[in-house]
């Protein structure tokens, strides 16, 4: 009941700035639209499966940006998506993101907007809200991944290149993708 075109592409050292660049980058573009009545449950997942002993994992979101820093002894990995504050900016401009969406994401009593998205223990899930014959939405998760850089000289340092290549927005993906 539902046409979905997935999108798969390398986020480009190229688009990052000129200090950083990833050994590995992907993404994926969700692009659904309902076309048939009948309701069907759909969840997308983004996740570090069967992570080996010694995996550490923390949150690592920033605006308008929901991600999750995977790491060991000598690589991180970062997965990120759009937060809901995005999902509702989009809603409110019936972006891949219907209005009517616009009141379910947000939530005065909570001051932040709600979110499809959820995190998990290594990853996300998203799970599709119910749409109406016609509508169309649009998720994203992206995923970087380098090996871990020291600087004998400071201590304190973190390289954040694979941070800022999920930290696209669906607008941003758009231009640098058509």
């Amino acid at each position: 009941s539902h046409k979905i075109t997935l999108q798969k592409f390398e986020v480009s050292n190229d688009w990052l700035k000129p200090h950083h660049n990833c050994k590995s980058s992907r993404g994926w573009r969700w692009f659904i639209e309902k076309i048939k009545d009948e309701d069907e449950n759909l969840t997308l997942f983004c996740e570090l499966i069967d992570p080996k002993p010694g995996v550490s994992k923390d949150y690592a979101s920033g605006e308008w940006l929901d991600a999750i820093e995977l790491w060991n002894k000598t690589h991180h990995l970062y997965i990120g998506t759009e937060d809901g504050e995005i999902m509702l900016s989009r809603a409110i401009k019936n972006d891949f993101m219907p209005q009517r969406f616009e009141k379910i994401l947000s939530d005065e009593e909570l001051a932040f907007a709600r979110s499809f998205t959820e995190y998990m223990d290594f990853g996300f899930k998203t799970n599709i809200p119910r749409l109406l014959k016609g509508e169309k939405i649009y998720f994203h998760f992206l995923v970087a991944t380098n090996p871990i850089r020291v600087d004998p000289d400071d201590p304190s340092y973190r390289d954040l290149s694979c941070w800022f290549a999920v930290d696209w927005l669906k607008s941003t993906l758009d231009k640098y993708l058509s």
